[in-house]
């Protein structure tokens, strides 16, 4: 019988005039005796919960230990939300003696049981302040070779989590049994996904390439099997429900737009007002994934909603901002109203995320009658076969084919049951 996950309360606190870490949760032994081995965490008699320092090094540490989920208590807001990347802007760089690296953390955390001959990862150790400095550099290069922030952070997060594994070992001395191991124990242990996988090793060939000039061979480096996966997408019912559940003119405009135009979540948080070619119609979106630019039709009905909005929030520069004005709205806001909207909807897909309106229009349009070339451009693929994808699900080629069973005579008596006044279940 497996035991039941121990619920941890994550909340950003005040202690002696400095940021700290408030973790609350039941007596656990076994918990109580993990957070000691972390440098610089306490128990507290005048807060009455376990604190912590407000460091990127603590946070990769707490991503170690077994058997947790995480609560994080959003400060300020009376909202919960389920990783550390949603504290507000001050949280996006965590101090470690000068030295600022951004770091995400997720829950559901599995238990690190590594058992091998060389080391076994028993305790919890810190990345070693060399390391972090070498990310820092690193990462500077990486934004001399204008990567996207998010790719940055991302790469980052993961070395610290390998320093984290390696503990007080030399990372400058890596073998291939540390790399066999670390991988080892990301993916059974932490049950990584194939794509979070491969991220974690770009990172590691990228850091030790450009920092060390230390090549790791497909050899010494194995990327897992590669799977194919369908995109997931709304059908126009659905997506008409989710509309109606939006309570907010912005929100309305937001959802309408993504799905009116195949956008990415981070390409339409960045649209300016410049962007819009109302004469022409046309939206003008820069710099999106691979750093392309490209062009979209704009419908005339949304055109008009945008008007609608425009004049009641008044925009200064992007179209969507936040409380600030001239600072854009964001995707943790986007993806956060969307899952409240398709909770209300009622629809089965209730793990919907804003990303499924791009594969829905994508879906759409295709069954529409729209080719594989001018589908591509629409979406801003480098690649035809990235497209191709969504033949797979389109129904149009399906909705020609007639199964052998429907064919088989008399089968309609066979099929059903004998109260014939039942309500469809599916």
């Amino acid at each position: 019988m497996e035991t039941a996950p121990i619920k941890v309360r994550v909340e950003k606190g005040i202690y002696k005039g400095e940021y700290a870490v408030l973790l609350y949760f039941e007596y656990s032994k076994q918990l109580t005796q993990r957070l000691k081995q972390i440098d610089g965490v306490k128990w507290s008699s005048s807060l009455r919960c376990w604190r912590a320092p407000y460091t990127k090094a603590f946070f990769a540490n707490l991503r170690l230990i077994e058997g947790i989920t995480l609560e994080i208590i959003k400060p300020a807001f009376t909202s919960n939300v389920t990783t550390l990347e949603s504290l507000p802007s001050s949280s996006d760089e965590f101090r470690n003696d000068g030295v600022k690296i951004p770091i995400s953390v997720n829950t559901n955390i599995q238990p690190p049981n590594i058992k091998d001959d060389h080391h076994q990862h028993t305790e919890i150790g810190n990345p070693s302040k060399n390391l972090l400095a070498d990310i820092e550099r690193w990462a500077d290069y990486l934004r001399s070779k204008q990567y996207a922030e998010s790719s940055i952070k991302t790469y980052q997060a993961a070395l610290i989590v390998f320093g984290s594994w390696l503990r007080e070992r030399n990372h400058k001395e890596v073998k291939k049994v540390d790399i066999i191991e670390f991988m080892k124990y990301m993916v059974i242990h932490r049950k990584i996904s194939r794509s979070y996988q491969n991220q974690i090793i770009n990172a590691l060939k990228s850091f030790y390439k450009h920092t060390f000039s230390i090549h790791f061979s497909s050899e010494m480096i194995e990327r897992p099997r590669k799977e194919y996966k369908l995109p997931k997408y709304l059908t126009r019912e659905e997506v008409t429900k989710v509309f109606g559940a939006l309570k907010y003119l912005k929100h309305r405009c937001i959802v309408s737009l993504l799905y009116a135009c195949g956008l990415r979540n981070g390409e339409l948080i960045r649209i300016e007002l410049r962007d819009i070619d109302a004469s022409q119609r046309l939206l003008h979106v820069r710099q999106s994934k691979g750093n392309k630019d490209r062009t979209v039709p704009l419908p005339l009905s949304i055109l008009k909603m945008l008007n609608d909005y425009a004049e009641a929030y008044r925009p200064e520069k992007y179209l969507f901002e936040g409380q600030v004005k001239g600072q854009p709205y964001t995707k943790r806001s986007v993806q956060q109203f969307f899952k409240d909207a398709v909770i209300r909807s009622g629809i089965r897909n209730t793990d919907a995320s804003p990303h499924w309106l791009r594969h829905s229009y994508a879906t759409h349009i295709m069954e529409m009658g729209t080719n594989l070339r001018d589908l591509q451009q629409l979406l801003g693929h480098k690649s035809l076969r990235t497209t191709e994808i969504y033949t797979h699900i389109s129904s149009t080629n399906f909705n020609r084919i007639v199964s052998p069973f429907d064919t088989l005579p008399e089968i309609n008596d066979l099929t059903s049951l004998p109260n014939q006044d039942k309500k469809d279940y599916i």
